[in-house]
């Protein structure tokens, strides 16, 4: 997920201002990437 999101953000800075439908799935890919690195962080807490 977190490859997907960076691939997004990378296609903003290089393609420019995209339409609404892109922004909502970015948005929603970097929530979910954020949320999963949240799980793994507090299961490998030593």
């Amino acid at each position: 997920m977190g490859g997907l999101a960076a691939g997004r953000l990378l296609s903003l800075a290089v393609d420019g201002r995209p339409g609404a439908i892109f922004l909502v799935y970015t948005a929603s890919e970097l929530l979910l990437t954020l949320w999963g690195l949240r799980c793994w962080s507090r299961r490998h807490e030593p």
